[in-house]
């Protein structure tokens, strides 16, 4: 197995204050769009407890976390595989994190997105991805934009030498706490 990281995958140096996490086969999320979203909005509630602000932090964290659900849950490869998210608390900084199965393709376009906006390239790609008719990765653009968001990928090689490669693929957004309420 092969691994390597895109973007910016820091590894959090304070333990968790707190980690939620849960895991549904993508084609739960893809049948019901919603689902997402309900998600997204339990993880929401239940950590905008940490923070003074919760009505913003709960804004911030539920738009996030819809994001990157939604990404994973369309780009899956094989929709019966689960997509697992996890938050971790760190005090400082909130992490969530994402994993699904994808393609080749689609770990190509992640990865040319993230690297592009670990350059401090945001800006310059939402313009083009608006003025143009390629939307994808926009979601991921504004939550740097938009949110001061760090975001990476570890992405690891399940099937080796096959000609038909799949990988598992991890997104991390990494959000300082003072920017999730300050929105």
């Amino acid at each position: 197995m092969t691994t390597r990281t895109s973007g910016v995958f820091e590894e959090g140096t304070a333990p968790p204050l707190t980690s939620p996490s849960i895991a549904m086969p993508a084609m739960d999320f893809v049948v019901q769009w919603n689902r997402c979203g309900i998600t997204a909005d339990y993880l929401a509630d239940y950590l905008s407890y940490a923070f003074e602000r919760r009505d913003v932090a709960r804004s911030v964290i539920t738009t996030a976390a819809n994001e990157l659900l939604e990404n994973a849950a369309k780009f899956s490869s094989d929709k019966k595989a689960p997509v697992r998210i996890a938050a971790r608390l760190r005090g400082d900084v909130l992490e969530l994190e994402v994993e699904n199965v994808a393609d080749a393709d689609h770990v190509d376009a992640l990865t040319s997105v993230l690297d592009a906006l670990s350059r401090g390239e945001a800006s310059s790609l939402f313009a083009s991805r608006i003025e143009s008719a390629e939307r994808g990765g926009l979601g991921l653009i504004i939550l740097v934009r938009d949110y001061a968001a760090r975001l990476g990928a570890r992405i690891v090689s399940v099937n080796g030498g096959s000609l038909d490669k799949t990988f598992s693929v991890t997104v991390r957004a990494s959000i300082a706490a003072d920017e999730v309420e300050q929105r």
